[in-house]
């Protein structure tokens, strides 16, 4: 797993004038310790905060920063090269490598997967596995559409979910070593009801008659970094392909969702990676109460928690 920040501090064994006369001090020597590693910890997300919104970054240069997250936080899909050609397209290759590097995955491993002629962790290195990435999953100029449609029983409790054999992003996973799990509503008010509603959803734009239970999705979420905090969500969002503003799907059809990006949690605060930026701009951005309501909590966007093989 990779820690943004280690902070060691090593406790040798008290003498026993201490443990016998002086117990007090040994544990406020404990305490000390324990105050250390957590303000360590919580230091975290202040550095990342004050990142600067643009670098002056060039293809050749090795990605910078001095955590894990600082580093991805300046990969974007969109790059400066010449011999790359599905920059706008590659989203889904872009937020799924920043999920495998994120989580643990080795850079090196993923050069010998992909056959990358060089290894040296640069952004053009980065762009040219995301581009590998993409073409080798089987993407084209449609993009890389990814659907789950859930299945629940007679009384509104979530059962599982159906994948389609041409869902492109399986694919992505699975040449990551990587697999992903949807987030899904565990309980559907009216559950005969919304039953025909939810299919027909999938290919009109209409709401069943409680909406609500397709997007209540929090505690899920929350469960998921509470059990990997070193986790990450792969996410389908609306993009604003002007502004780069990051918003909520309006209802279930893949349609609604034109790209992908990456969220993770730090410091018990929320953040996503949009690769969706000029090379030497800033992916990272925390999000605020809204956002995280609007795109993880109580949401359409398709949700997926990602895990290694």
């Amino acid at each position: 797993m990779n820690t943004l920040f280690s902070c060691t501090v090593k406790l040798h064994k008290p003498k026993k004038w201490i443990s016998k006369q002086t117990p007090i001090a040994y544990l406020l020597i404990l305490f000390l310790v324990a105050l250390i590693s957590g303000s360590c910890r919580q230091g975290q997300s202040s550095v990342i905060d004050k990142l600067p919104d643009e670098l002056p970054i060039k293809e050749e240069h090795e990605l910078s920063g001095n955590s894990l997250i600082e580093r991805l936080s300046y990969v974007t899909q969109l790059d400066n090269l010449s011999s790359t050609g599905w920059d706008e397209y590659r989203c889904s290759a872009s937020a799924a490598i920043n999920c495998y590097l994120y989580m643990g995955g080795s850079w090196q491993n993923l050069v010998s997967t992909l056959e990358l002629p060089e290894s040296n962790l640069t952004y053009a290195n980065v762009h040219h596995a995301q581009e590998k990435l993409y073409v080798l999953s089987g993407g084209d100029s449609t993009g890389m559409l990814g659907q789950y449609y859930a299945k629940w029983d007679n009384r509104g409790n979530l059962t599982g979910y159906n994948v389609k054999k041409d869902n492109l992003l399986t694919f992505v996973f699975e040449n990551l070593n990587m697999y992903a799990k949807p987030i899904l509503p565990l309980k559907l008010t009216d559950a005969k009801g919304m039953q025909q509603a939810i299919n027909e959803m999938y290919h009109k734009p209409i709401l069943p008659i409680h909406p609500e239970d397709l997007r209540n999705k929090k505690k899920q979420v929350e469960g998921y970094f509470r059990k990997n905090p070193q986790g990450a969500i792969f996410m389908g969002v609306n993009e604003n392909s002007k502004t780069g503003e990051t918003l909520p799907a309006i209802d279930e059809r893949i349609s609604s969702q034109n790209h992908y990006v990456m969220c993770v949690k730090i410091d018990g605060h929320y953040y996503e990676l949009d690769t969706w930026r000029r090379p030497g701009q800033k992916t990272l951005t925390k999000l605020t109460d809204k956002q995280v309501d609007e795109l993880l909590f109580n949401t359409h966007n398709m949700l997926l928690e990602m895990y290694f093989k």
